[in-house]
């Protein structure tokens, strides 16, 4: 098959060499757009992230695709109808960071309850009062 990776850094193209043996692999550092698409037009397979354009007007440049992997949990940058009406499959990566969204909502909580942001501003102009960063306890908070 013919895959065509979108949006890729050099550590992921390495990992996509595993595939070579089996299909050919190309590689672009670019997001999928209407000008990218012409070089890649006989693709069977496109490998993308979140800031391709996987719209219609772009995915009908390719008449041999087979299928959509995105490399993201998230698949509202690609045209599901179209795909659904043209026999296209569309594969994501549901647990895709999980754990890392999680831990920056932490950060960001943490961050807002104990005035991070203005201390850090401070610091790095010299001022290390005290006024104004008394924080709060997340603990007995309800989020959501």
């Amino acid at each position: 098959m013919k895959i065509v990776v979108f949006e890729t850094e050099q550590w992921e193209q390495d990992e996509f060499q595993r595939l070579s043996d089996d299909h050919e692999i190309s590689f672009e550092v670019d997001p999928l757009s209407v000008e990218t698409a012409d070089d890649h037009r006989d693709a069977e397979v496109l490998s993308a992230f979140i800031y391709s354009d996987l719209s219609a007007d772009v995915l009908e440049k390719f008449e041999n695709l087979k299928m959509i992997a995105t490399r993201s949990t998230g698949f509202d940058h690609i045209d599901a109808g179209y795909c659904k009406e043209n026999g296209i499959i569309v594969c994501n990566v549901p647990t895709y960071g999980e754990n890392t969204v999680a831990e920056h909502v932490f950060g960001l909580l943490l961050t807002i309850s104990h005035n991070l942001l203005t201390a850090f501003d401070r610091t790095r102009k010299g001022d290390f009062s005290l006024k104004g960063l008394q924080g709060f306890d997340l603990k007995g908070k309800t989020l959501g």
